[in-house]
C-alpha cells in the first residue's frame, strides 16, 4: 500500500474550505457583532492552512536490520535467505499531510514510506547502492514539496477569501433576521 502522495492538493484544499465555511456557520451569532470577530476569521483561516513540509537533511539517521526468510534459490534448492536493511528516518518539519498531497505534477520515489508526525521512514537494502538510494529518494520527495509549496501559495488566498465571505454571507443573513425582528408584535431572546 503507497502511503506517499495518495490524495489530489486540489481535492484536499477544496476540503479544508468546506470545512472552514462549515466552522463559520457553526459560530455563536453573537460573534458576528464582537469586535474580535476578525480574529477568529484569522484563527480559523489559519486552522486550514497547510504547512508544507521541509526535510531536515541534517538529521538523518538509519539503524541497520537484518532479515531471514526461506526460500528456493536459482539451482532448486530450499534454502534461508539473509539480507541486512536499513531502515531510514529522514525527519522533516510542517504538517505531516504534505507527503499524502499531490502536486499536479510529481515523481512517485520507487521506495516508499511510512508518514509519522515527523518522519518519513523507508527501508533500502544495506548494500553498496543504499546512498543513491536515499539520496534519490530525498531528492524526489524534496522536488515533489517544492511543487506543491508553489502550487499551495497560489491557492492559499482563495482559503482567507471562502473563510470572509462566508463571515459576510452570515453576518448579513443575521441583520436581516434582527431588522424583522424589530417589526415583530413581539421578542425574540435568543
Amino acid at each position: 500500500m503507497r502511503n506517499l502522495y495518495k490524495y489530489s492538493l486540489h481535492g484536499s484544499f477544496g476540503e479544508n474550505i468546506r470545512r472552514a465555511v462549515e466552522e463559520i456557520e457553526r459560530l455563536d451569532r453573537r460573534a458576528f457583532a464582537d469586535p474580535a470577530l476578525a480574529g477568529k476569521l484569522q484563527d480559523i483561516t489559519e486552522k486550514f492552512q497547510l504547512d508544507v513540509a521541509r526535510i531536515d537533511r541534517d538529521n538523518i539517521t538509519a539503524h541497520r536490520r537484518d532479515t531471514e526468510r526461506e526460500g528456493v534459490d536459482e539451482w532448486g534448492q530450499h534454502r534461508i535467505f539473509r539480507q541486512t536493511w536499513l531502515d531510514v528516518t529522514l525527519p522533516f518539519s510542517g504538517d505531516k499531510e504534505s507527503f499524502s498531497l499531490s502536486p499536479s505534477r510529481a515523481t512517485l520515489p520507487p521506495i516508499d514510506a511510512e508518514i509519522s508526525s515527523s518522519s518519513l521512514k523507508f527501508s533500502v537494502p544495506d548494500d553498496d547502492r543504499a546512498d543513491n538510494a536515499v539520496r534519490s529518494f530525498i531528492q524526489i520527495v524534496s522536488d515533489n514539496l517544492e511543487v506543491l509549496r508553489s502550487e499551495y501559495e497560489q491557492l492559499r488566498p482563495q482559503l482567507a477569501q471562502a473563510v470572509n465571505q462566508a463571515a459576510q454571507r452570515r453576518k448579513q443573513g443575521i441583520d436581516g433576521e434582527t431588522a424583522r425582528d424589530g417589526t415583530r408584535s413581539f421578542k425574540i431572546i435568543s
